[in-house]
């Protein structure tokens, strides 16, 4: 049985350090059936660096139920009463990446700063966040999330102090 994620906690953890981690919203039994429906998709668009999903897909395959779920839809109105769903979607990037997998030759390595990130931050609120669900295992050696939480744009350099997921 999962337990509830307290929104309060999130929210603190978020306006304090910019970047939250949460105990899972989802069992093992979930993220492997997505998988199951997910991988014949991926293997028949395997021509694209990064095959996508979209939101309008993951509805005809069935899976936005279970994606906003009540645990999500209770963590979302905690953190945001009026917030807007900005992008949904599910996407592959291939096993084993040495380098990163958006805008690798820039002067940065990759670091970049999403669009919908670009608001005019106050103190002790949430504007904007990013969901991330990863429906496979991965390790600091083969492809971890990085985030340079509460920086700068302008102040992000190569081997700029970051956490890895």
């Amino acid at each position: 049985m999962q337990t509830a994620i307290q929104p309060n906690s999130v929210f603190e953890s978020l306006t304090q350090y910019g970047v939250a981690m949460l105990s899972p919203l989802y069992t093992k039994q979930c993220i492997e059936q997505w998988n199951q429906m997910l991988d014949p998709w991926f293997l028949s668009n395997k021509s694209s660096h990064r095959p996508y999903i979209r939101a309008d897909q993951l509805q005809k395959l069935g899976l936005l139920d279970s994606i906003f779920n009540q645990n999500l839809k209770d963590l979302i109105k905690g953190l945001m009463h009026d917030a807007v769903l900005y992008h949904c979607h599910v996407y592959e990037i291939d096993s084993n990446q040495s380098k990163p997998h958006i805008y690798a030759n820039n002067q940065l390595d990759g670091w970049h700063r999403d669009a919908e990130c670009l608001y005019a931050a106050e103190q002790g609120e949430v504007h904007h966040f990013s969901f991330f669900v990863y429906l496979s295992d991965v390790d600091i050696k083969n492809g971890p999330f990085e985030i340079a939480p509460l920086s700068s744009f302008r102040s992000l350099k190569n081997h700029s102090p970051s956490i890895k997921v």
